[in-house]
């Protein structure tokens, strides 16, 4: 075999692995040998060993006295106690649930990844507005309040690395397509510090976002989902008030932000 069908064959098991490692994680429940192949559309042979280097590596575990595999808890739960990402959520969970108490509505805090959005923690508020949480926050970046609030962090030369050229695509019939429009909304965020998006990722919901800075750097933001229906003028102005508050109740937990501000930075 050439060195190049080599590299190729190496780039093609690792793809399969990650699927294998995702379709389990995705799953309801342990999964079978075949239950994997016919998921993915792969032989038996081809799962089988596949497996076998995952189970070896760490990464995926067979279930005790039977035939099924799930994802290892190294990959269920990667990060240690010690890393700044667990030391945050831990040290500002209180803080995140006393929003949704004093709101009712799904808060979430929101880190910064380069120029991605991780969903560090998040509790549903009594609407139930949070299909669309994940992890890795895929909500469209020029329609949600985190997005724009990531937006404001990065020069407007590189914005078209996370949105694209103009028009932008429009998900709602409120979502900002022009450059013009994005860069005025931009300044009115960098000016008074936070970020309402309504129904401009998905009708019927708005989203409200407060920046969480650490020695003059913004390494994420609270939100607010909200039912737009449930708006007018004043309940605008107390979600606002109480998302400020979460963020000074948060910035109290300073050794754990100072942790993240120096590994993000």
């Amino acid at each position: 075999m050439s060195e190049q069908n080599k590299k190729e064959g190496a780039v093609g098991s690792l793809e399969r692995g990650l699927l294998i490692i995702r379709t389990l994680l995705d799953a309801p429940g342990p999964l079978s040998l075949a239950e994997l192949a016919h998921e993915l559309g792969l032989g038996p042979s081809t799962v089988h060993r596949l497996l076998g280097t995952l189970t070896e590596l760490g990464h995926v575990v067979r279930e005790p006295g039977g035939k099924r595999y799930l994802a290892a808890p190294q990959v269920l739960a990667p990060l240690s106690f010690q890393h700044p990402i667990t030391q945050v959520r831990l040290a500002c969970r209180p803080a995140i649930e006393e929003l949704r108490e004093r709101t009712g509505e799904t808060s979430a805090f929101v880190l910064f990844i380069g120029h991605e959005r991780l969903v560090q923690d998040f509790v549903i508020g009594q609407r139930l507005l949070a299909p669309n949480y994940q992890t890795w926050l895929r909500s469209p970046t020029h329609g949600s309040a985190s997005g724009k609030l990531l937006l404001s962090t990065i020069p407007e030369k590189n914005w078209a690395d996370l949105i694209g050229q103009e028009p932008y695509q429009a998900h709602t019939p409120s979502t900002i397509t022009t450059h013009d429009e994005m860069a005025a909304e931009i300044q009115a965020i960098r000016t008074q510090h936070y970020c309402v998006s309504k129904n401009e990722a998905y009708d019927g919901v708005s989203a409200f976002g407060y920046p969480v800075a650490v020695l003059g750097k913004t390494v994420g933001c609270i939100t607010l989902t909200v039912d737009s229906a449930s708006l007018n003028a004043a309940r605008e102005e107390v979600l606002i008030q109480e998302m400020l508050r979460c963020v000074k109740s948060i910035q109290t937990a300073s050794g754990s932000l100072k942790l993240l501000h120096d590994w993000l930075f």
